[in-house]
């Protein structure tokens, strides 16, 4: 049986303030249906515990076939 599986992929940016470096961070599969809401807490939550700077985030959903 095949069934239509959406992986997700969350990219943040978040900014170095003492090495003026931006950092790039990719997590898979982290929420299955995100919303704006969702996206934007779990980024700024990690920008909180890397004591970093969130300059950007982005969320792609990517449609894959997988067979059960």
């Amino acid at each position: 049986m095949n069934n239509l599986w959406k992986k997700t992929t969350l990219t943040v940016i978040l900014h170095d303030e003492i090495s003026d470096k931006p950092v790039k961070k990719s997590y898979g599969n982290v929420i299955q249906g995100f919303s704006t809401d969702a996206v934007d807490t779990f980024a700024q939550g990690l920008a909180t515990l890397t004591g970093l700077t969130l300059d950007h985030v982005e969320a792609t959903n990517v449609s894959t076939m997988a067979e059960i």
